[in-house]
């Protein structure tokens, strides 16, 4: 599988750069802002995103996440803040919360 992470904190994202590739995924990039994972997400074949809600450009997770679908990617939040999430997880398929 190929995932994109979608974090703007890099010990947080670098952190799970190894457990991706434990699982015996492929990393296809880190993206810190929305402008950035929507390029990936256009120009690599991603099959799955782990989406932040609040990116070093703001709350644009929902931005990202949104994307991301409409692209046919499966996208997951990461989260400390699960209440600022939509009721529909702007269509995401799950959440993890982060402490």
């Amino acid at each position: 599988m190929r995932v994109l992470i979608v974090e703007d904190d890099m010990v947080i994202a670098g952190g799970m750069v190894p457990i991706v590739a434990e699982a015996g995924h492929e990393l296809v990039g880190l993206a810190a802002d929305r402008d950035t994972a929507i390029a990936l997400l256009d120009a690599a074949n991603v099959h799955l995103a782990l989406i932040d809600l609040r990116l070093e450009d703001g709350w644009t997770g929902v931005d990202v996440a949104r994307a991301a679908i409409s692209n046919g990617v499966t996208a997951v939040f990461m989260t400390a803040n699960p209440r600022l999430l939509p009721e529909d997880l702007a269509g995401a398929s799950g959440l993890i919360e982060k402490p």
